[in-house]
């Protein structure tokens, strides 16, 4: 048997052969990248915050919660309160405008009142209208 009939016994010829695999080499090494950013990403700026005053929430010498209130520091705009469980957990904010916005879990803010932001903190806490708000030291810089 010559080397020609050998050959010939393959089940694929030897130039369909390489051009499977030349076809897969270029397949594999073939990649695009995209990248994306969210609409208006370019012009957004990233405001820091630091707690500037803290307030705790109290009905009848209990602690119900507190207040912590933020301000960006780089702007001297964008304050608002951090309204939170007396284990430190928030649960919601009151905004510049007076709004109060109580966090759900997977689900969007949900909007509680309009008004003072005594009465979000209340709104937020479920805490009763005769609770009172006594100034507190910053424990922590972070609030």
């Amino acid at each position: 048997m010559s080397r020609r009939d050998h050959l010939d016994a393959l089940p694929m010829p030897w130039a369909t052969y390489w051009s499977v695999v030349a076809l897969v080499l270029c397949v594999c090494a073939c990649s695009t990248t995209s990248t994306r950013s969210p609409a208006g990403g370019s012009v957004a700026m990233v405001e820091q915050s630091q707690a500037v005053r803290r307030l705790l929430v109290v009905h009848a010498k209990r602690q119900l919660g507190e207040l912590v209130r933020f301000e960006a520091s780089n702007s001297g705009q964008g304050a608002y309160w951090s309204v939170r469980n007396r284990h430190g957990q928030e649960l919601g904010l009151v905004d510049q405008l007076g709004r109060a916005w109580r966090r759900r879990a997977h689900a969007e803010p949900e909007w509680l009142a309009t008004g003072t932001v005594e009465e979000g903190a209340r709104a937020i806490l479920a805490a009763p209208l005769d609770s009172e708000l006594i100034p507190a030291p910053m424990d922590n810089p972070d609030g």
